[in-house]
């Protein structure tokens, strides 16, 4: 009985521990739950190491590894844990973590209340991965000193991947131009040195902007006092208009100057613009005059070229019922007109102006009630060129006298004509009558210079014939 109870016991029970051991390596499985919770049983209680540190590698996992190293009760088995989470994340052991895995880990390290900074700085000097490496950095630059851990990981991971993402990092040191020289020559490619370069460029721009921005603004004030001297108010409202946009524009720069300097400057500008409204103030006035006299001339233009138009319109209506015999709707004439009265009165143009346009309204209300006489004129007037047509210009001093005595009594008839028209005939007549005009006063030119020289000599004779008598 005695032998059925100790053949019942399991070997993982037995106190000899190379029994428990044996038992570990060969009849405990870690996939099966029963299996596994007596491991980590055996894990936190046995009294032996060598037990424990089977149950450590029978797991063989880094959970269970970091687990131990923390919570386990015997030291040895803490350090011997922790041996094996440095040679997993060196690469040195079987186990190989995937990047998510060493995010997750690295979570789970800097999530605790007391963080394992030497175990980050092991892992960092140890580290391949970039992102990984950047992530563990910027764990411990909250135990080192940030400048030297900077600069030693830069040094030793030769990846250009790695430089440029710690330049990339939003650190007050890469300010430092001492540190950015270290650190460009220790730079692994031309890309990381350029971005070093362009860094250093930019701390250059940041010493160099404060001098320049003042000498900016008081050329700026200098410019602005300057106007005081110009006479032309539109010109000095332009220019002190874009005098002042530069102003704003460089107002939010001016944190970058000393205290001292940005009250002088401000004090200045406020100075200077006070100055130049009191100096300015007599000449706006004049100035809103000269605004409103000339906005006033731009609206009578547009009610010019308005009622010029309609007024051109009205009359070519009427020149087409006369000379296309077209049907005239008095009445819708009369209410247009009537109409456009209305609008020159209500209009901005001076009475001058307005009775101007009021008498052309009178000569197109006379139009439409003469408009038999004016399509008769019309008859009269092609009539009179006809007429002339036929006429030969003359050739002597004997036919000069009576064809200019009919070309005179033509010309007195087209005048006739031409009131009687109202100023509305055919164009063709028009450029028919101007030709016709040249060609006689061109024509009778020639003998009329000859007939008064003949005049002169007779003259002349006459007086000759007087002195001798």
């Amino acid at each position: 009985m005695i032998f059925n109870l100790f053949k019942s016991k399991n070997k993982w029970q037995h106190k000899d521990s190379n029994v428990r051991i044996a038992a570990i390596n060969e009849e405990l499985d870690v996939n099966n739950s029963e299996n596994k919770a007596t491991l980590l049983s055996l894990l936190n209680d046995d009294n032996n190491e060598l037990v424990r540190r089977a149950v450590l590698l029978k797991l063989d996992s880094l959970d269970d590894y970091y687990s131990a190293s923390i919570t386990n009760n015997n030291k040895v088995v803490q350090e011997f844990s922790h041996t094996k989470i440095q040679d997993i994340l060196a690469g040195t052991h079987a186990i190989r973590l995937t990047v998510d895995q060493k995010k997750n880990f690295l979570s789970l390290l800097i999530s605790t209340q007391i963080v394992n900074f030497s175990l980050l700085d092991y892992w960092l000097n140890h580290e391949t991965e970039p992102q990984i490496i950047i992530n563990l950095f910027e764990a411990m630059i909250k135990k080192k000193n940030t400048s030297s851990l900077l600069l030693q990981t830069f040094s030793k991971k030769n990846n250009s991947e790695v430089q440029i993402s710690l330049l990339s990092l939003n650190l007050k040191e890469l300010d430092e131009a001492p540190l950015l020289t270290k650190l460009s020559k220790k730079a692994v490619s031309s890309d990381v040195t350029q971005l070093i370069n362009n860094k250093l460029a930019e701390l250059i721009e940041q010493q160099e902007k404060p001098k320049r921005l003042l000498k900016q603004c008081q050329l700026l004030l200098s410019k602005l006092l300057a106007m005081k001297d110009l006479s032309d108010y539109g010109q000095y409202i332009t220019k002190r208009s874009a005098l002042e946009q530069e102003w704003q524009e460089c107002s939010p720069e001016l944190t970058n100057l000393s205290d001292e300097d940005q009250l002088i400057l401000v004090a200045k500008y406020d100075k200077i613009t006070t100055q130049l409204s009191q100096l300015f103030a007599p000449k706006e006035e004049a100035y809103q005059q000269d605004k409103i006299a000339e906005q006033l001339f731009i609206d009578k233009q547009k009610v010019n070229n308005s009622v010029n138009k309609i007024i051109a319109e009205l009359s070519q209506t009427i020149t087409t019922a006369v000379f296309e015999s077209d049907t005239l709707d008095e009445t819708d004439f009369l209410n247009k007109l009537e109409q456009l009265n209305q609008q020159i009165l209500t209009s901005v143009l001076n009475k001058q102006e307005q009775d101007n346009f009021v008498k052309q309204i009178q000569e197109l209300e006379k139009r439409l009630t003469q408009l038999p006489d004016i399509a008769q004129s019309v008859s009269q007037a092609t009539y009179l060129i006809s007429e002339i047509s036929q006429l030969s210009l003359p050739k002597t001093l004997a036919e000069l006298n009576e064809r200019q005595q009919v070309y005179r009594d033509w010309v007195t008839q087209w005048q006739a004509v031409e009131q009687k028209a109202y100023g509305i005939l055919p164009q063709s007549i028009k450029d028919a009558h101007k030709e016709i005009t040249q060609h006689w006063q061109e024509g009778l030119k020639g003998l009329q210079n000859e007939q008064k020289q003949l005049f002169i000599q007779t003259k002349k004779k006459l007086n000759d014939l007087k002195r001798l008598l």
